[in-house]
């Protein structure tokens, strides 16, 4: 499973731990950022080193259409058995 990772694109971290979708969210590119949220499940909850997740940074900007995205997202991957910390995501680690 860690290769599988590896080689997905969507969650591949810089040295920051950012990913493709942090990164979206820092540079305000919504458009990509919608795109990324859509393509893979996972990429809304995974934090960077900071602990920072880009469901917190969408919160920190007030943009609800996109947190609306991410958590419909997360119905779908709460299903498919993956699990994560929504209270630990909303206080940003």
């Amino acid at each position: 499973e860690e290769e599988k990772e590896r080689l997905n694109l969507y969650v591949v971290k810089d040295k920051d731990g950012d990913t493709p979708l942090h990164l979206a969210m820092k540079g305000r590119f919504m458009e990509i950022a919608f795109s990324l949220v859509k393509d893979n499940l996972q990429a809304s909850f995974l934090a960077n080193k900071n602990g920072i997740s880009p469901l917190y940074l969408a919160l920190e900007a007030g943009d609800v259409s996109l947190v609306k995205a991410m958590l419909r997202i997360s119905g779908n991957y709460v299903s498919q058995g993956r699990k994560f910390d929504l209270d630990s995501q909303l206080q940003g680690g």
